[in-house]
């Protein structure tokens, strides 16, 4: 027997014991009626189905800072349309009560708690009489685990490179975190597995429960850095996230790999409401879409109503549907050509990055993209530092 990290003892079982009881979840779980939507069409952008309003600081309170609502209708994505929604007085007590609420149940809301608590409040239509339960179970959960620390820790200035076992995972999935905006203002992550994911080597870099762990970080990574927009940008700032699926086939698509996922795939809908935007999948062919099959009755209707999932002849420039041109990467279709020091700090791959060898280690798009870009913005950054030397000798 173990003890995984989110606090359950279980008895390790075997291959044919796996399969039985994923594919009993999987039985037992509703499919997703927007499936064959999500398969051929980009997700339907968030103003299009969203009342958009937005928040900004106000003086600072015990605990967290104090919000006020922008005057006027201002279009800021954000907050479900409902009939039900209470005036903006309401609002702001109510976020006020929900932190009362979380730090009551033993939960360490830093400066950005209310945009935290936001994010609860939204999802339940602004019902605290449903949003308290669910805020007392996640500061239960985050006490178990042990998630205000690593936020904090994040909060002080530990990059993803440094996350526990991203060192191990890093070198079979190229991901890139970023602050780069979509329309609707999310933070925008991309992810490329092409020529890089050895799935048996993938399988024995890291355990069940490391897996879990580093999962754990990345989203504490994203929800502080996505209240953190949100209290920049004055609106309420989600994680969207563009994966290019080209080269992934049926040998990815297994039991041993789904099961590395199993025990993350509902932390986001139990703990991290409100933490995602769109999710789009490119070039994906027939295996790709059998996994969607597979996760996605494991993840609420909210979450699969914003996947997209488009094969190669609808993937190029697709991205620009959902992003303006400065966001996305020129081997997507974008004008994105370098990428800035603290775009590069957040990269994940910094081993590669400083040995100047990220093409080689990231033999696919999204790595060959990366290297050319972290040149071009060395070099610019050279001929700035060049230009002020002289600029200063005159």
């Amino acid at each position: 027997m173990s003890r995984s990290p989110h606090g359950h003892v279980h008895r390790r079982k075997d291959g044919t014991e796996r399969l039985r009881s994923w594919l009993g979840t999987l039985k037992d779980a509703h499919a997703s009626p927007t499936l064959e939507a999500a398969q051929i069409a980009p997700a339907k952008p968030l103003e299009q189905n969203r009342q958009l309003i937005g928040w900004q600081a106000g003086p600072a309170t015990t605990g967290c800072k104090a919000m006020t609502w922008h005057s006027g209708s201002e279009s800021l994505p954000g907050i479900p349309a409902s009939s039900n929604a209470p005036c903006a007085d309401d609002q702001q007590s109510l976020v006020s009560k929900a932190c009362e609420i979380a730090r009551g149940a033993g939960w360490q809301l830093d400066d950005l708690g209310e945009w935290t608590m936001l994010r609860f409040l939204v999802k339940h239509g602004w019902r605290l009489d449903r949003a308290a339960p669910h805020i007392r179970s996640t500061a239960a959960w985050r006490q178990s685990v042990d998630a205000d620390g690593i936020r904090r820790a994040i909060a002080a200035g530990l990059q993803p490179s440094q996350f526990p076992g991203m060192s191990r995972v890093a070198p079979y999935l190229l991901m890139m975190f970023t602050n780069f905006p979509s329309h609707e203002g999310d933070r925008m992550t991309f992810v490329d597995s092409a020529g890089v994911f050895d799935v048996v080597a993938f399988i024995g870099c890291a355990t069940e429960d490391e897996i879990y762990t580093l999962n754990l970080y990345v989203l504490e990574h994203m929800s502080f850095h996505n209240d953190r927009a949100s209290a920049d940008r004055g609106r309420l700032v989600r994680w969207s996230t563009h994966f290019d699926a080209e080269g992934v086939g049926m040998r990815h698509i297994s039991v041993r790999v789904l099961w590395k996922f199993k025990a993350c795939l509902p932390l986001c809908d139990n703990f991290y409401p409100e933490l995602f935007g769109f999710m789009m999948t490119v070039n994906a062919m027939a295996p790709m879409v059998f996994f969607w099959r597979l996760v996605s009755p494991l993840l609420s209707n909210d979450l699969q109503q914003q996947v997209s999932i488009l094969p190669p002849s609808r993937s190029t420039g697709a991205l620009l549907s959902r992003a303006p041109a400065s966001s996305v990467p020129s081997c997507y279709g974008g004008s994105l050509v370098a990428l800035p020091e603290e775009e590069r700090l957040r990269l994940p791959q910094r081993p590669a990055v400083e040995a100047g060898c990220v093409a080689k280690a990231y033999p696919n798009t999204l790595g060959r993209w990366i290297g050319r870009a972290v040149e071009r913005a060395q070099k610019r950054g050279l001929t700035e530092a060049v230009d002020a030397a002289a600029a200063g000798g005159h």
